[in-house]
């Protein structure tokens, strides 16, 4: 049996029209599952790599919304900053104590909404994060491509400009850790 690992590295290996149909074809993670941990993140176009932006770690928890009202229910995440050394080396964390930056809610795609393109999606929502940079515009669709292996997921970013959605990048997480951020 493959580890969570090598379920990481099969989605890495795929084209760009695979990893739509493992979007398309995902199931919903379970947001519960999710509460408390953090997942090594990989983005998969070349470019991430010259961007250096290639490699992130999410976090996932349960806690007061950072900004009041908007969808429910709701967890939320938060991203952290990795070294950018090598795509198959360890997760190392950036400098000390955590620069934790990008929070967003998690809800389920709503039918009615403006972001339902994969319906069956958990939704990673910037604008509800209480960002005041770029990440504001960030729009990210969280599918679990195998029932088997909950622990690894495949996301699909886009950035939102009024009610166009423009594709950014696919990724993958990997269930790494437990996360030690406190709200």
């Amino acid at each position: 049996m493959k580890d969570r690992k090598e379920y990481m590295w099969e989605l890495y290996s795929l084209s760009h029209r695979e990893l739509e149909e493992r979007m398309r074809g995902g199931g919903t993670p379970s947001m519960e599952a999710m509460v408390g941990w953090e997942y090594d993140g990989l983005n998969t176009p070349w470019y991430t790599a010259v961007l250096g932006i290639r490699k992130f770690r999410k976090g996932f928890y349960r806690g007061p919304a950072r900004v009041e009202g908007g969808p429910e229910p709701f967890i939320q995440g938060y991203n952290l900053p990795v070294r950018q050394n090598g795509v198959r080396q360890e997760w190392l964390e950036k400098g000390e104590g955590g620069g934790y930056f990008g929070f967003f809610r998690v809800y389920r795609v709503h039918e009615d909404g403006l972001d339902r393109k994969y319906p069956q999606a958990l939704l990673l929502d910037y604008s509800w994060g209480g960002n005041r940079s770029l990440e504001h515009f960030l729009r990210d669709y969280l599918v679990q491509p195998y029932e088997e292996v909950p622990e690894v997921l495949l996301g699909k970013a886009y950035v939102a400009l009024f009610s166009w959605r423009v594709y950014v990048s696919y990724f993958i997480l990997c269930r790494s850790r437990r996360s030690s951020y406190r709200p």
